[in-house]
């Protein structure tokens, strides 16, 4: 797979990431609505899993990439 392929996952691992930590923090301070948005924020999980299980197929990732995304390089 090529850098531009690579760097493509990484952005979506990175917008999925975002959209996660977001949503956890709004059911944080939306408790009443747990319920609503979990769903969806499991299918956002799943997503983050596949990406990451895709990227690590072609580079080691670091826990630190894991919890707070990828730097992209544009080279």
């Amino acid at each position: 797979m090529n850098k531009e392929a690579i760097n493509d996952l990484k952005w979506n691992y990175n917008k999925n990431l975002a959209r996660y930590n977001n949503g956890c923090n709004y059911c944080e301070l939306h408790r009443k609505e747990i319920d609503k948005w979990l769903p969806e924020l499991v299918n956002i999980l799943d997503n983050i899993d596949i990406l990451l299980k895709e990227i690590t197929k072609y580079k080691k990732v670091s826990q630190k990439e894991i919890v707070e995304g990828f730097d992209i390089c544009k080279q």
